[in-house]
């Protein structure tokens, strides 16, 4: 068994927030090309909370078109997440003991403002919540960050209720948002 020391749980647990970073940089700043090399091949997103419906078990490259048929359409976007709570194992000072992990829960506050300034009611949308996430570590991964998201689910409870900025795109699938 493979040793997990203090130094593999620090850095594992800076790639999975680099992880869950780059997941929202992204797609704020349109980088649909990036997208999906956060996500594991299949993935499952939740926005039932949000929306009702049915969790969607979908490809990281069929997410990021989504999302990308979503945001395009919206003027502007921004969605910061913060507070990550994972379920790390702890290393002890007998490194045997502790298995380095291949899949980490954790959950984390997320903000994301949503801008169309042709809304009827205002141009923001704002939605609080959180994320529930789950984490694979890639086994062929050889070099780099190798956490990957697996799943997502969001809870959230819209700030702003105004704005329609995000019913004015008919093609919307809230599934995907």
């Amino acid at each position: 068994m493979a040793s997990y020391t203090v130094a593999d749980y620090l850095l594992d647990r800076v790639q999975i927030e680099e992880t869950v970073t780059r997941l929202l940089w992204y797609a704020d700043r349109k980088e649909w090309d990036k997208i999906s090399s956060v996500f594991a091949e299949n993935i499952v997103i939740d926005y039932t909370n949000l929306f009702g419906g049915e969790p969607v078990s979908t490809t990281g490259t069929d997410q990021a078109k989504a999302w990308k048929d979503m945001v395009n359409y919206l003027d502007a976007t921004q969605h910061v997440a913060s507070g990550l709570l994972m379920d790390l194992p702890q290393p002890s000072a007998d490194h045997d003991s502790v298995q380095r992990p291949t899949e980490v829960k954790f959950t984390c506050n997320v903000f994301a403002s949503h801008v169309k300034t042709t809304a009827r009611g205002g141009p923001l949308l704002d939605i609080g919540g959180r994320y529930n996430i789950k984490a694979i570590r890639l086994t062929e991964a050889l070099a780099g960050n190798p956490w990957r998201i697996q799943s997502l689910k969001a809870y959230g409870v819209p700030l702003s209720v105004t704005s329609d900025c995000l019913l004015l795109n008919r093609s919307f699938d809230s599934h995907f948002l």
